[in-house]
């Protein structure tokens, strides 16, 4: 793919919380819809499939949304390192592997999870968690800067954001399951398995 010529960079020059350093992008992303990508997730698309992230924008581009993640299946014992969402079809025609959201846990322990985040798509119940591909609308900025006003703590999360935009109308919320993996390279093992799925890939 072609690069763009120039790479901006913002720092973020405090510790405040990753919904702050999403913030520090608002001038940048100058009033428009915008994708965000964590930077210690490596995503890989099944053989013949579009890139992960073209699989959200392209979801998320036509149905005018506020937010549209890209998730993909875990196992229980997994549900401690993510954010997890609940995926409903819902009265509106979605694209294939898209659900609108209906309930968003940071980390949640299992019997949260249990009790508010099974998707269950033709009887099979599962969890859907992050993959770190977010596309939101400029809509996100609004709620990371309630969240700054509101702030005892001195940090911003974009989870708390995230629910907040939720709340505010679900049926602007979307999930499109990612046909692929995500990685996350956070710790060795996964670094490890990250790094040996792209030698092999």
């Amino acid at each position: 793919c072609e690069l763009p010529q120039e790479v901006a960079f913002i720092e973020q020059a405090t510790p405040a919380g990753f919904g702050h350093a999403v913030l520090q992008g608002k001038s940048f992303a100058a009033g428009k819809p915008f994708v965000l990508m964590l930077g210690d997730h490596i995503t890989l698309p099944s053989t013949g499939a579009k890139g992960c992230v073209t699989q959200v924008v392209d979801a998320f581009d036509p149905h005018h949304m506020d937010a549209c993640i890209g998730v993909q299946a875990i196992d229980e014992e997994e549900l401690c390192r993510c954010g997890v969402a609940r995926g409903e079809h819902g009265p509106h025609a979605l694209p294939d592997r898209c659900y609108h959201c209906t309930d968003f846990v940071e980390k949640p322990d299992v019997a949260t999870a249990d009790e508010r985040l099974v998707t269950t798509d033709g009887g099979w119940p599962r969890f859907l968690a992050h993959a770190g591909i977010y596309a939101f609308s400029p809509a996100i900025f609004e709620c990371l800067a309630d969240q700054a006003r509101a702030t005892t703590s001195g940090e911003i999360e974009l989870a708390t954001a995230q629910s907040q935009l939720l709340a505010r109308d679900p049926s602007r919320y979307l999930l499109c399951e990612i046909d692929g993996k995500a990685l996350d390279t956070g710790t060795g093992d996964n670094y490890a398995i990250a790094f040996d799925a792209i030698r092999n890939a």
